[in-house]
């Protein structure tokens, strides 16, 4: 019989899945698999960035819950991806260092939780982006309530100013979830940086520039990734 040490978090900001159906969702996975929840852990986590420092520091909860699973051999049971974390690096050292089950996908591989934290990381930092944005717009609307100037496709400065930011966020959501699928391919291997790079060309991964890999490509992406946090 699994033992399972309990995990919910719950943001400042409004999301899709609160704290009871997390809780119906892991209990339901739990009952069905056999296993027993022995503890439980209930975290509010704000999800603003913490510069300089791993995110877990921001975490109190979440490492309390980790030590507890390696002092009791236990799993941590999370109801889905991104209530773990939103941050590619601790979603990998988590899963690497821990046991860790998700309910929405059980059997994932390294390869999958990679992209699915890249995805959410992005989102996160869109979140942030969109909140400091609308602060600025505020501010300048405010301070110019008035401002109605115009460009030549009939869209006022803000309205412009918009689309580009559209055009821009999606252009670099693209470009991080091309390094975000490479790293998480070649981040268990070993070998040298040319095997991996041969290993990313023939299995049609491309760079943000849509190249090849080359072994100082692929250093450079290890050590955009590679600085993971350890956890007290």
């Amino acid at each position: 019989m699994t033992n399972y040490i309990a995990y919910y978090r719950v943001s400042t900001k409004k999301q899709s899945l609160g704290l009871d159906a997390q809780k119906d969702i892991i209990n339901t996975y739990v009952t069905n698999a056999g296993g027993t929840i022995v503890s439980e852990y209930q975290e509010k986590e704000s999800g603003k960035d913490v510069h300089g420092e791993s995110r877990l520091s921001n975490r109190p909860i979440l490492i309390g819950a980790l030590n507890e699973c390696k002092r009791l051999g236990a799993t941590l049971i999370v109801a889905k991806v991104d209530r773990l974390t939103r941050d590619i690096e601790d979603g990998a050292h988590i899963y690497k260092n821990f046991n860790v089950q998700f309910c929405d996908h059980p059997d994932i591989s390294p390869l999958e939780l990679g992209i699915f934290l890249g995805m959410a990381q992005q989102e996160r930092e869109f979140i942030s982006q969109r909140t400091k944005q609308g602060m600025a717009k505020s501010t300048k609307q405010a301070g110019n309530p008035h401002l109605t100037i115009k460009t030549e496709d009939g869209l006022s400065l803000i309205e412009r100013n918009h689309e580009l930011i559209k055009k821009n966020r999606k252009a670099r959501a693209d470009s991080a979830m091309v390094n975000v699928k490479a790293y998480a391919a070649i981040k268990y291997m070993n070998g040298t940086l040319r095997e991996k790079a041969d290993y990313l060309n023939k299995n049609g991964f491309v760079t943000t520039n849509n190249k090849t890999w080359h072994p100082t490509s692929v250093s450079r992406l290890i050590d955009r990734y590679e600085e993971t946090a350890d956890v007290a």
